[in-house]
């Protein structure tokens, strides 16, 4: 809720003692992004509220609409008078007027007006819903037990559980005790569904829970997701946890094959914190994986770590051991820390003798990359070409020859070989696609990389167009599927690359999208700024006739890279056939800005540009006018 703008209701709070007050405050305290909205007819205190509150009377329906809904619930024998007095003494309330509705149809308006005269409206809600209460017989209370031990929107297949359920459900709805909503499903309204619960004798006996679990189970192959985790928790609930285990393991696995990942890490997470603490392995592995994809290696790690230390009976153990080696071989890049290498390399080792076809292969090609990574190009490919000749004979998953083709493609490009690199990544991405289709998007990981690899030969390859194109084609992968911190490379990579293929214009709205996106997530580094100022500098130069926007990016760009003890290289030069032809690109991929001045401007114009955006912008006046000076 700190990441998204989102609003959060809390309709009919009626009570300062209302059990959701605390969860409230808690909110109110905690998220910034998002915004709470309260309805109630309670003046409760919010002087206790860390962030102070916004108070708006809302008046209830006008009395022509007020009018309007009585004659739509049916309640037509009652005068324009007594309209009054309804809309009066119920306070314009719209579900005060639906709950009355089903009470009116059983005594003369007037009597009915005469027992709520002289009540607060407080009084008048509480004695609305006790005559409500007071009316239901056995079924309509067996039925209301059975809703609310569910806790869920229900089906009309809940009647299968007794004979007498199909009658209460049309009669709670006559009552407006409960509501279909627009799917087909129902549901008591949540103004009523507390009081209920509170007010009625919810029977929970094991019977209701083993009639729910056989409703739940009918609807398997339909199952939403809310109706799943039901069915989990009155699994749990009834001491059958293994039967829990399966069903939530191949749901966990559903979502992930239709890339649902931030759903499994919120159920994940869910179902590993204090109110479940179930230790199921698979969740460790899954977690871990997704927190991977995220580009969360710590949070990874800890997954894959505590999986070992409390499964190390598991069949997992082996795959959590590979995915932990995986997992220190991105820090060790991340904290230039050795050691974290040095013990991935002999989990690989010790991995790379396993009877699983798939972890043997898996951990022979990690090691094969690792050698490219210790500057070994050569010895890596001939060894990678000859292991890939010695498992013709071997039965490997589909996943298991993507990622042999991937990494032979990888080895390739190491090596500057980048035709025959092209040749592997195109084998590779013809079996991710076979096993998508086999798997679903459980294979994302290793197609999103395979984009990357694409990427980054046809960088080297200077086919920057190509390499943009690729690039892009993860930002879309990492927006549809959540990746925050992977959507961020692929921003920067896509934005980069589209400037190197000269593409100014669109390089600067998504360089800007990056800087803004790093500035939401609170990600962005001082460090970073140099590289960001640079990209709009150079873009801005080439494609925009106003150079004192330009100028601007250079001062930014100078004062920055000072900043970080990096010293900006800018050389502006005047039109010429041979400053023409000099490959400004190349200058840039290499680190430095060359600035060619417009047809018929001269080094004197750019000095009184620069001059001019000194004297607007005093922040940047001491590095712009120290260039002018430096300036030949």
């Amino acid at each position: 809720m700190n990441t998204y703008s989102i609003c959060i209701v809390f309709d009919a709070l009626n009570s300062e003692k209302h059990q959701l007050i605390p969860l409230i405050k808690i909110l109110n305290n905690k998220i910034a992004s998002s915004k709470i909205l309260i309805s109630t007819t309670y003046g409760f205190s919010i002087m206790d509220f860390g962030n102070s509150f916004f108070k708006l009377q809302l008046k209830g329906l006008k009395f022509d609409d007020f009018k309007s809904l009585c004659e739509f619930y049916n309640i037509t024998q009652i005068n324009e008078n007594e309209i009054r007095d309804l809309h009066k003494l119920l306070g314009a309330h719209p579900y005060l007027l639906k709950l009355s509705a089903s009470i009116i149809v059983y005594q003369p308006i007037a009597n009915f007006l005469s027992l709520l005269k002289n009540r607060s409206i407080g009084e008048i809600e509480v004695f609305i819903k006790n005559k409500i209460v007071s009316k239901l017989i056995e079924n309509e209370i067996e039925l209301i037990s059975y809703i609310i031990v569910l806790d869920i929107p229900f089906r009309y297949e809940l009647s299968n559980c007794s004979s007498s359920f199909a009658a209460a459900i049309i009669s709670l709805q006559q009552k407006f005790l409960i509501e279909r909503t627009l799917d087909d499903f129902f549901i008591i309204p949540e103004y009523i569904k507390l009081y209920l619960t509170k007010n009625i004798h919810i029977n929970e006996d094991e019977k209701i829970k083993e009639n729910l679990i056989k409703y739940l189970k009918t609807i398997n192959e339909d199952s939403k997701f809310f109706e799943i985790n039901a069915l989990i928790l009155l699994l749990l609930n009834t001491d059958r946890e293994p039967e829990a285990k399966t069903i939530c393991s191949n749901f966990m696995s559903s979502l992930m094959g239709q890339g649902f990942f931030y759903l499994v890490l919120e159920y994940g997470d869910t179902l590993l914190s204090k109110d479940f603490n179930v230790k199921w392995d698979f969740l460790y592995y899954i977690l871990g994986r997704v927190h991977r994809m995220q580009g969360e290696y710590r949070k990874s790690f800890k997954m894959y770590d505590l999986g070992i230390k409390l499964f190390s009976d598991s069949s997992l153990k082996s795959p959590f051991l590979f995915e932990k080696a995986s997992i220190l071989t991105y820090l060790s890049k991340e904290e230039l820390d050795d050691s974290k290498l040095n013990e991935a390399v002999s989990i690989y080792k010790e991995l790379s003798h396993s009877e699983s076809p798939t972890i043997f292969v898996k951990s022979k090609i990690a090691l094969f990359r690792i050698l490219v990574i210790n500057n070994k190009e050569k010895q890596a490919l001939s060894e990678l070409l000859e292991f890939r000749g010695s498992i013709s004979n071997l039965e490997l998953q589909i996943y298991d020859s993507a990622q042999i083709y991937h990494s032979i493609g990888d080895v390739y490009r190491a090596n500057s070989m980048h035709k025959k690199a092209f040749e592997a990544f195109d084998t590779s991405i013809d079996y991710y696609r076979e096993a998508i289709d086999l798997h679903g998007m459980n294979m994302f990981e290793g197609l999103y990389h395979l984009y990357i690899s694409y990427g980054q030969t046809y960088s080297e390859a200077k086919d920057y167009e190509s390499a943009a194109e690729m690039f892009g084609i993860n930002v879309q992968l990492a927006k549809q599927f959540k990746m925050d911190v992977k959507l961020e490379s692929a921003i920067l990579d896509f934005g980069y690359h589209l400037l190197l293929s000269e593409n100014f214009e669109q390089s600067i709205l998504v360089i800007e999208e990056y800087y803004n996106l790093k500035l939401d997530n609170k990600t962005l580094e001082a460090d970073e700024l140099p590289f960001i100022f640079r990209c709009l500098l150079f873009s801005n130069w080439y494609c925009n006739d106003n150079k004192l926007e330009a100028i601007e990016l250079l001062g930014h760009y100078m004062h920055s890279s000072l900043s970080n003890n990096r010293p900006p290289v800018v050389f502006v030069v005047e039109l010429t056939s041979e400053t023409n032809a000099i490959d400004k690109i190349d200058y840039f991929v290499k680190g430095m800005v060359l600035l060619i001045l417009p047809k018929g401007n001269n080094m004197e114009g750019f000095k009184d540009w620069t001059s001019k955006v000194a004297n607007e912008k005093p922040e940047l006046s001491e590095v712009l006018n120290s260039f002018i000076t430096q300036t030949k």
